[in-house]
């Protein structure tokens, strides 16, 4: 008896699981129905117009408080305390902009009632607090994001290695079959910590042999008028001085090293001096693995990616040796939005990134 009555109770319970998932949707259903049957309503009389806007107008509140209803859910329990205190921060602006938003469609309707009765100051004066409130609304939202940056570096750089950490550890636990271990996330590395590399070198003198690397090719790719075009797929060199990379046209641009002084040649504004090189290899991409050479800053921020698809990172921890920069090289799996939030985790872009790739096959 007391096992068919556990069997029970574990089937209800996941049940109500389920449907705990749809209870918010339910719940803006239900506070939508009073809009409706305001929207609906009609008066029944022959000049209806003022009345049947002021209900209109009152419907908006309700279709604005069901629009909005999530954003009085707490933030989810078992989130890492400083995720919870950045998704409250959010929350917290989300929330006045609710109210404000609000208290502008009650403004709206006061207005019309005003308009209804005649009251004409009134109406005007309760249709620009309600201009007011929706801008302020806008503005609670909008500056939420510099708010933010007002709070100290350290609580800021708390928050970002905590997404790191549940980055990685969702994707350490969807591609494991045992209880997964949280990965370990050290924080006096890069911009916001790293995670343990498979392979990392730390770099040493220059040497004088060339090396280069290059973007896998895709395909032929062919010109407007059809034409077969050369293929020319970018390609990060480093000639025993100077580190530059071509793109499909033949153009060089060169890339300044971290500590060195500047040599003569056509540096882009965008590109900043490399500091590290980082190979990252994708294993969980449906058309095979794929990887990435990626360019990093002084500040462990990101400014110049090579797609080069090599199986192995040799080639590209040749080249990082010859230029004298440290290497770590990554593998990562998961599917492909897996892969670019750990890629923005690991590895931040602070500006423009410059990303190389050979040309597809039919384009030009």
């Amino acid at each position: 008896m007391s096992t068919a009555w556990t069997l029970a109770t574990t089937s209800l319970g996941r049940r109500l699981r389920f449907l705990r998932r749809y209870r918010w949707w339910a719940l803006q259903l239900l506070v939508a129905v009073p809009g409706i049957v305001l929207v609906t309503h009609d008066t029944g009389t022959a000049d209806s117009s003022h009345v049947a806007k002021l209900w209109h107008d009152a419907a908006l509140f309700f279709f604005v408080l069901a629009a909005t209803l999530r954003v009085w859910r707490a933030p989810e329990e078992g989130t890492a305390e400083m995720l919870r205190f950045r998704l409250l921060h959010r929350k917290v602006a989300w929330r006045a902009f609710t109210v404000l938003l609000l208290a502008g469609s009650l403004a709206l309707a006061a207005d019309r009632w005003c308009t209804w009765k005649g009251d004409g100051p009134a109406a005007r004066g309760w249709s620009t607090a309600a201009w007011v409130l929706v801008w302020l609304a806008v503005a609670a939202r909008l500056l939420e994001p510099l708010v933010w940056m007002l709070w100290p570096q350290e609580l800021r750089r708390g928050v970002k290695l905590a997404r790191l950490a549940e980055d990685a550890a969702k994707v350490t636990a969807r591609h494991s079959t045992r209880a997964a271990i949280p990965p370990t996330v050290f924080a006096d590395q890069g911009a916001f910590g790293r995670t343990r590399a498979s392979y990392q070198s730390h770099g040493g003198p220059p040497s004088p042999e060339p090396q280069s690397v290059p973007a896998q090719l895709a395909g032929t790719s062919y010109s407007a008028r059809g034409r077969r075009l050369r293929a020319s797929p970018p390609v990060l060199h480093w000639d025993g001085t100077r580190l530059a990379w071509s793109d499909a046209q033949g153009h060089t641009h060169m890339v300044p090293v971290a500590g060195r002084p500047a040599l003569k040649g056509s540096v882009d504004r965008g590109v900043r001096p490399v500091a590290e090189m980082v190979w990252l290899l994708h294993t969980g991409a449906r058309l095979g693995p794929s990887s990435l050479l990626v360019l990093l800053d002084d500040k462990g921020y990101r400014f110049l990616v090579l797609h080069t698809n090599q199986r192995s990172f040799g080639p590209c921890a040749d080249l990082a040796e010859a230029v004298g920069v440290p290497f770590a090289a990554y593998r990562i799996a998961g599917d492909a939005q897996a892969f670019r939030t750990l890629l923005n985790s690991l590895f931040p872009h602070r500006g423009p990134v410059a990303e190389l790739r050979a040309a597809e096959a039919g384009r030009g």
